[in-house]
């Protein structure tokens, strides 16, 4: 529901503003969002050119969020280096999805060196997981 969405988003706008503009800002979600990929190089960026080549509406709605607040998805600026980097698929039609993310601030991502899906399960579930590394 987006009542559930929205309070999410105000909640998370909240801790932002507890994080002093020189210190970094990652945190990791399960947005159940596919935001797609941009393939042009501007600076400041929300989303890189690494990911699935399409978008659902929760992913147009998180995009639209990480822009309105100077955040990206810092996977999606890195190739993970595996076959697929998808990190669910969807039990019925085994479409792939992205729906986890790790956010950063734009003029953060200078700080992470690789960001990717981490090849193997480190717990039961359904999703594959993140990893951020920084030097």
């Amino acid at each position: 529901p987006l009542e559930l969405s929205d309070a999410y988003y105000a909640d998370v706008d909240v801790l932002q503003l507890r994080v002093h503009a020189d210190e970094g800002l990652v945190f990791c979600c399960d947005a159940n969002a596919t935001i797609g990929t941009e393939k042009s190089h501007l600076p400041h960026q929300s989303r890189g050119p690494n990911g699935l080549n399409y978008t659902n509406a929760a992913g147009r709605r998180f995009l639209s969020w990480l822009q309105s607040n100077s955040l990206a998805s810092a996977s999606s600026f890195f190739e993970s280096g595996l076959a697929c980097n998808a990190t669910w698929f969807h039990p019925c039609s085994r479409l792939p999805h992205l729906p986890g993310h790790i956010v950063v601030r734009t003029h953060d991502l200078k700080r992470a060196v690789k960001c990717s899906k981490l090849g193997c399960m480190l717990v039961d579930s359904d999703h594959f997981p993140l990893k951020i590394a920084s030097p």
